[in-house]
Parts: structure tokens; C-alpha cells; sequence
């Protein structure tokens, strides 16, 4: 890169995080013109396509992929060199981005998005429902912060608890066995249908939890969520699904079991005619937390975005 135009690295990083010339220009303030002519002089620099066309934009190359971190990193020392130490939210134009679940965005947006709003009229909000691919956007900057129950987390990846879950057993209302079962053996005998994270395979699962369903404090509970054995019983997963919304409908029309939030219990259970089994205490489950790369940890933007996210959620418990 000895002889590249270094003006040219902020085309590179809005290309790779937009993935589209359309997307680059809008947010570099350029017409596509000028992000295609860019991007020729990159290509010709750097004997490579960089970036490939798609039906959906843009896909970069394997030697994109291997220089964005070296890019980014870059431009982000130069930033934090040139601007100030405070973030001044009034007028800002700036875009956040947040990765968090369902279940987890309809329990905290609203009063991230009503903070907010009480603190600048032009700060702009997108939300990315959480996946796999959460350490590759926060590391690659795509995003700024992710909120969900993570086990562990990459060096790089620094998090800060918010409060914790806790989780109930739900059947409908009025099934013959609500009162009448009184061991966890006896409840995991039973068919249920499972609160999934919703990602099908993932390849790095002790980083990301979507709502910690697959750590508990409990053993049997452990082995219930991982299908083994339990007791003299196995438990029976009749359905998974991912939204929250669908399991309390089925439970509410079958003879099923579920595992759930606790707030999710207690805020819906007259709506879908569901009840809590109250002679079972509920688990607590891993806490809900804010990650964010540690390259951001002292801009002053995702440094006040952490704070507003955490002044938002103070006190809250999943009860």
C-alpha cells in the first residue's frame, strides 16, 4: 500500500460495511460516480477487484476481507486523533447501530429509543437482530454495540452486565397437570415446545446466547436443554421456534410445556391463557449484557451511547 491515495481507505470502509455503491456514496456525501472512480483507483493500487458485484450490492474479495481490519484500525486511530473528547448528542446526524434478539428489543428499544429522543432530535437508531456474525460486525465496526446473554467473549470484546433473567415453566391455564406436578423430573417428562435463538447452526455458540437459554444454574436444567437424560425421564422437544409470540400461542392451545422469561410470563399470560407453574421457583439464567469492540471503548459517540444505554435499563430486573 506504499503508493495508495490514503484519501482513498474511507471509500474502502463504507463499501465494505454497506456493501453497496448506492449505500457508500449516501454516506459519504459522493455521487455513486465519484465512490465507482474511487474504487477504481483502489483496485488499480492495490491489483485487486476488491469488491465484487451482486444482486444485492457488492460482495468484497478475499483480499478486502483480509485488509478491512488493517483499514479500519487506520482510520480509527486517525479519528480518534482528530476529534473531540465529548460527544455532543444536539444536532449530531451521526448513525448508531445495535445488534439485539427480539424477545430482548421489545423489552429495552423503547426506552433506549425515548432516551434518545430526549437527548437529540437528529441522531439516527438501526437495529440488526442478533446472528452468528455479531464478533465479525462489532471487530469490522459495522455496528456499534450488541446487548443479548453472552457465555464468553473474544479478547478484543469488552461487556458490561446490565441485569439479569429468570425463567419460569408455563402451561395453559386450566391443564390437568399444573397443580399436580412437583419435581423437576416430573416436568421434564412432559412434551414442550423450546424458546430457540432462532440462528439454526452456529459455529461459535460460547460467544453469543440469544437470551441465555443454553446456560442455567441448575444441572438439570442443563440436561434438560441439551436433551440428555434426566432422572428416569427424557426430555421431549416437540417443537422449537424462535419468537416468543408463537410458543406462548402454542402453549396456550395444547397440552404443552414451556420455559420461559419471566417477564415474558408474567406481562402475557392473561393475553394467550397461560399460567405459571408458582410451585417451581424460577431459575436465573445468565446476565443480559452490552459488548462492544474494544477499539470503541474510548470513542466519545459509542462511549455515550454505552452510557445512555446503560442509564436506560438502571434498577431493571427480569421479574
Amino acid at each position: 500500500m506504499a503508493d495508495i491515495d490514503y484519501n482513498l481507505l474511507p471509500v474502502f470502509e463504507a463499501l465494505y460495511e454497506e456493501r453497496g455503491v448506492g449505500r457508500a456514496a449516501v454516506r459519504l456525501g459522493l455521487t455513486q460516480s465519484a465512490v465507482s472512480q474511487s474504487l477504481g483507483r483502489l483496485r488499480h493500487s492495490l491489483n485487486d477487484q476488491l469488491f465484487l458485484r451482486s444482486a444485492r450490492g457488492v460482495v468484497p474479495t478475499a483480499r478486502a476481507q483480509e485488509l478491512a481490519p488493517l483499514v479500519r484500525e487506520t482510520l480509527a486511530r486517525w479519528r480518534d486523533a482528530c476529534r473531540p473528547d465529548s460527544f455532543d448528542a444536539v444536532g449530531s446526524r451521526r448513525e448508531f447501530r445495535i445488534v439485539v434478539g427480539n424477545y430482548v428489543g421489545e423489552m429495552l428499544l423503547p426506552d433506549i429509543i425515548a432516551k434518545i429522543q430526549s437527548e437529540s432530535d437528529t441522531i439516527r437508531l438501526r437495529i440488526w437482530n442478533m446472528n452468528s456474525h455479531v464478533g465479525e460486525w462489532l471487530e469490522s465496526g459495522m455496528v456499534d454495540v450488541a446487548i443479548g446473554s453472552f457465555e464468553e467473549v473474544p479478547r478484543r470484546v469488552k461487556a458490561q452486565p446490565l441485569f439479569h433473567h429468570r425463567y419460569v415453566w408455563v402451561v395453559r391455564r386450566g391443564h390437568e397437570l399444573a397443580t399436580s406436578l412437583h419435581s423437576l423430573d416430573q416436568v421434564l417428562a412432559q412434551p414442550r415446545v423450546e424458546l430457540d435463538a432462532g440462528e439454526g447452526p452456529v459455529t461459535n455458540r460460547g460467544f453469543w446466547q440469544s437470551g441465555g437459554l443454553r446456560r442455567r444454574a441448575v444441572a438439570d436444567v442443563q440436561a434438560m436443554l441439551s436433551g440428555q437424560a434426566v432422572g428416569d425421564h427424557q426430555s421431549v422437544i416437540r417443537f422449537s421456534l424462535h419468537q416468543w409470540r408463537v410458543v406462548l400461542e402454542i402453549v396456550g392451545k395444547s397440552d404443552l410445556f414451556a420455559f420461559l422469561p419471566e417477564r415474558i410470563a408474567a406481562t402475557h399470560s392473561a393475553t394467550y391463557g397461560v399460567t405459571v407453574l408458582d410451585q417451581f421457583e424460577p431459575i436465573p439464567s445468565s446476565s443480559l449484557s452490552m459488548i462492544w469492540d474494544d477499539t470503541q471503548t474510548n470513542e466519545p459517540g459509542n462511549r455515550w451511547l454505552r452510557g445512555l444505554i446503560a442509564r436506560s435499563v438502571a434498577g431493571r430486573t427480569d421479574t
